[in-house]
């Protein structure tokens, strides 16, 4: 599904959820499917803690959609977690984020 608005008009929630499944289960082809192999064997560990965790977003935002609402609900973070988002959180993210962040201020 893809937004052809060029504008910052906001999304329906019957759109919202629609993308929340069909990009979670893209998330899961990328866990389930071996593109890690095309990388090189340092950056493997790596793809598999960002698509984790790109997959454990979506599901967790999409049970937070429950009743046509955002229900927040606060969980501790497990050790694992911490590992995977210090693994995903390098200077790849970080330079991803930036030049994201400036495609919408434009």
């Amino acid at each position: 599904m893809t937004n052809t608005n060029k504008t910052t008009a906001p999304m329906p929630l019957a759109e919202l959820k629609a993308w929340v499944e069909e990009t979670c289960e893209l998330s899961t082809l990328l866990q389930t499917k071996d593109y890690k192999s095309y990388l090189p064997e340092e950056k493997q560990e790596e793809f598999e803690a960002i698509a984790f965790s790109v997959f454990n977003c979506l599901e967790s935002f999409s049970m937070m959609l429950e009743d046509d609402e955002l229900h927040y609900q606060p969980k501790p973070i497990e050790d694992s977690d911490k590992v995977a988002r210090e693994i995903a959180y390098d200077d790849t993210i970080h330079e991803y984020i930036d030049k994201r962040t400036e495609q919408l201020k434009e």
